[in-house]
Formats: structure tokens, C-alpha cells, sequence
């Protein structure tokens, strides 16, 4: 007959919900072993008479006591039985309360989290999210095939090498393919891969920051930027933004170490900066010694005549970083992108990468070399690029129809609209949508400095089939006015 605690072991074997029940009895063993449960000479009890003990069969003990002969714990001496561990027995006894550290307060610097789309935004019948892809668009067959090719006998090396590096073979093609229809060349010794444009960003903080280092920001801006750059000590300088782009007067980039600017489509307005914008920007980076990032992630969507070039294709930008990334015209979780700037910088990145990340992975280089040397990449492109004109024409005509916004003259291209509202405060919107089945993303971060009634709102459309934006933006207007 069991005793009460023997009854107890076996209800925690049965019902505590950790693990088997040898990872159970395991760490039962270990505990007591730690806890100098056992005798003064390190005698463990049989594995009949611990399976009783426990209520359990005898195989998940001797199942246990293996796994604790393996990792050291126990020693199985020949005729002897099982012992502790002789080094464990003379270890001084543990605290009461072994101490938790406290991690809060060894933090040297904390990364928070802007506010994200709602994370079952792709149950809503209408996802006018920001960021999101609608994943009929990806190429999947002809990006397998691509995947498929990355380890075949030529390519294997080259996918499975820790090589610390980047894949030639997609460099050339980024200077041949890529950057050209930005608006520049540039030599593989100029541009490194990335896991896309934040991890390039992130690199650079680390890179040219200094903690209280003065870094201006387009206002409204890239929320996720602005996180990262106080995360590494930085202060900011809100630039504001107009019809014609980011402004900068005279002696705003004073004393400022680096400017993160979005010039072809402002996020999140969707402005692009003028070319007179773009050459106040890049005089005035000069006079103060000031280095400019471009974040360049989605020129290609222009649905309105050709895409403006790079700021960083001008030939006085040599004091410009580019950041360009796949995220729109393939998807944001294959994580690829890439940094252009000068020799230096570049050489200095892929050092930090190497002793970081190492490398993006080889065969997601190669594949995606492979997809950009082949029509498979231009198809994509025209593919991604038809849909989204229709769903942007869709959209932009809905709004005009059903919400009471200030401006109904939205700029043609991008991923997503800005809209302000005639006068009502928004603040609640996202909430109020939610009960009418749309997904929004929280429009809160974008100004440095939110003052009083929200009175703007991004609608992104790319995760929105064409025909749910018509009803979907019905269905807004009356979750506006029920505000």
C-alpha cells in the first residue's frame, strides 16, 4: 500500500504537466541530488524501489537514471549500483532561495516595440494593415524551383558553406538587375547583403552611432526607426514633412550625426520629395557633415508614370546610405535586402555582419541570384505591380465615395494611403473597425510628438483582395461614424 506522500509523486507524475513522465522523474532525481536528498554516501536507492516510491514503472526510472549517467549527474559503478556523483556531495550545499538576477537592471539599452497590426489580422474580412502581403502574389512555384536550382551540384557549395560572407553570384546581380532600374550603378564591393532593411539600419546604429548622437527623422516617420534610434542613445530631430516631401531649413542638420529620410515614398504620407527637397537635403548633409540614409523600400510601386531615381543615384550623394529590400515585391519574411554605400562603410558592415549574424542564409543568396538573373523576377514585378495599380485605384476611388477625408489627392504609389480626417478625431478608429470586421493598423507612433485628437490613418492595401476593398471601406466609414 502506497503512502500519502508516495500517492502525492505519483499525482505529480500524472497530472504536473512538465514533460514524459522520465523527464519527470529525472528532474525529481536531479533535485534531490542538488538538494543533498541522498545519503552521506551517495548511495542512490534502487530502480524498483524508487518506481514505488513514485508510483511509476520501473523502465521510466531506469529510463531517468540513464539520462542522469549521461549528463553527469550520477556515476553507475561496476557491482556497486548508482552513486552521486562524488564531486557533486563536496559542492557547497544551495541557498535557501538561490538570488534571480536582475535582468531589468543589467540591461544596458532596452529595444521596444512599436504598435503592430493585430496579430490575427488575416482572420478579418478586411485587412487594410500596413506592412502585410497578400500571399497569392508570391511567385511560390517558380521561387521553389529557384530554391530547388540553389542545391543542385554547382550551386551546393555556395548555399551550404558558412562562408561568413556574401554570395558573389547575387551581387552581380544586384549591381547588374536591381540597381539600375533605381537609378544607379555601383560595384559588389559597394553593397552588402542585409535581412533586410531593418537589420541594415540596425547595423548602421551600431556602426556611426554614439549614445546622445543628434539623428533627424522625417515627422511623421518610420515609427520603427525612431524606436531604434532612441534604443541606441540617439536624440531626435523631427524634420517636418509637406506636399513636397521632408522639409530641412537652414541649420536643421546642425550638429546632426545622420539623417533617415524615405524620399520616394514618404512612409507614411507616400509623398515623394522634389528634386529642389532633394538638393536643400543633400547641400545641407554637406555643410554640417551629416550622413544620409535613404530607406527605399518600395520606388518600384509608382502607378503613375516612371519611378523618381534614388536620392543616392545623384552624384554628389557619396555621403548617402541606401537601403533597399525585397519585402514588397516578394515578401517580408524571406528577410532580404541590401545596403549600397561607400567601399569603406560597406567593408565595415560586412565585418560587423560576419561577426554577428555571419551571414543571410547561402541558399536564400543564391536562390534569390538565380531568381533575379531569369524573367521569373520580372514577371514578378509586373505581376505585383498590375494588382497593386488596381487595388490602389480601387481603394483611392472607395475613399473618395465613402469616408470624409480632407484630401482626396493621394499620391500615386506605394503600398498603402494616408488619410486625414475632415475634422473628427480617429483616435479610437482602429477599435471601432475591429467590431465591424476590419483590421487596422494602429496609426498612434507616427508623429514624434502626438498631440491631442489623432485626425490621420494609413490604409494599406496590399493584403486586401480587390474585392474586399469596396465593402471593406463601406464598412469603415461606418465604423467612423459611429465615433
Amino acid at each position: 500500500m502506497r503512502t500519502d506522500s508516495q500517492a502525492s509523486s505519483a499525482t505529480l507524475l500524472t497530472h504536473g504537466q512538465r514533460g514524459t513522465l522520465v523527464q519527470q522523474v529525472r528532474s525529481i532525481i536531479q533535485a534531490r541530488i542538488v538538494a543533498g536528498g541522498f545519503s552521506s554516501t551517495g548511495r542512490l536507492p534502487s530502480s524498483r524501489q524508487l518506481a514505488h516510491e513514485l508510483g511509476t514503472s520501473r523502465s521510466t526510472v531506469v529510463a531517468a537514471y540513464d539520462q542522469l549517467v549521461g549528463e553527469g549527474f550520477v556515476e553507475a559503478r561496476e557491482r556497486s549500483g548508482l552513486f552521486v556523483n562524488a564531486e557533486l556531495l563536496t559542492a557547497d550545499p544551495p541557498a535557501a532561495a538561490p538570488a534571480v538576477p536582475d535582468w531589468s537592471g543589467r540591461l544596458v539599452r532596452r529595444f521596444t516595440r512599436p504598435l503592430a497590426s493585430p496579430p490575427d489580422w488575416d482572420r478579418y474580412p478586411y485587412r487594410f494593415v500596413t506592412g502585410q502581403v497578400d500571399p497569392s502574389l508570391f511567385p511560390t512555384r517558380a521561387w521553389l524551383a529557384h530554391l530547388r536550382r540553389a542545391l543542385d551540384g554547382p550551386h551546393l557549395s555556395a548555399s551550404l558553406d558558412d562562408r561568413g560572407g556574401d554570395d558573389p553570384l547575387l551581387l552581380e546581380a544586384l549591381c547588374r538587375t536591381v540597381l539600375p532600374a533605381r537609378g544607379f550603378s555601383a560595384r559588389p564591393d559597394e553593397v552588402v547583403v542585409t535581412m533586410g532593411s531593418q537589420h541594415g539600419l540596425s547595423m548602421l546604429c551600431s556602426l556611426l552611432l554614439r549614445p546622445a548622437d543628434l539623428v533627424g527623422m522625417e515627422d511623421p516617420g518610420y515609427p520603427e526607426a525612431r524606436h531604434l534610434f532612441r534604443a541606441y542613445g540617439a536624440r531626435l530631430r523631427p524634420l517636418p514633412v509637406d506636399a513636397a516631401g521632408v522639409r530641412v531649413e537652414p541649420g536643421d542638420l546642425a550638429d546632426v550625426r545622420l539623417v533617415h529620410v524615405t524620399p520616394s515614398h514618404h512612409h507614411p504620407t507616400n509623398v515623394t520629395t522634389t528634386a529642389a527637397r532633394r538638393r536643400l537635403l543633400l547641400g545641407a548633409a554637406d555643410r554640417h557633415d551629416t550622413v544620409v540614409v535613404e530607406d527605399d523600400y518600395d520606388s518600384e510601386l509608382r502607378y503613375r508614370g516612371r519611378p523618381i531615381p534614388a536620392l543616392s543615384a545623384a552624384e554628389d550623394a557619396d555621403r548617402c546610405v541606401y537601403l533597399g529590400s525585397f519585402s514588397k515585391l516578394l515578401a517580408p519574411g524571406l528577410r532580404l535586402g541590401f545596403m549600397v554605400g561607400s567601399p569603406d562603410l560597406i567593408a565595415a558592415v560586412r565585418d560587423m555582419q560576419r561577426m554577428t549574424t555571419r551571414q543571410v542564409p547561402g541558399q536564400l543568396q543564391r536562390a534569390l541570384a538565380s531568381f533575379l538573373a531569369t524573367d521569373d523576377y520580372y514577371r514578378a514585378v509586373r505581376r505585383v505591380h498590375r494588382v497593386l495599380k488596381r487595388r490602389w485605384e480601387l481603394l483611392t476611388d472607395a475613399v473618395h465615395r465613402h469616408l470624409d477625408v480632407a484630401d482626396h489627392n493621394f499620391p500615386p504609389g506605394g503600398t498603402s494611403l494616408w488619410l486625414r480626417s475632415a475634422g473628427a478625431d480617429w483616435t479610437n478608429l482602429p477599435t471601432a473597425a475591429a467590431r465591424h470586421g476590419v483590421a487596422l493598423t494602429p496609426q498612434s507612433e507616427f508623429y514624434a510628438h502626438q498631440r491631442g485628437p489623432i485626425r490621420h490613418l494609413r490604409l494599406g492595401f496590399t493584403a486586401t483582395p480587390a474585392d474586399r476593398i469596396e465593402p471593406g471601406v463601406r464598412a469603415l466609414a461606418a465604423a467612423a461614424a459611429s465615433l
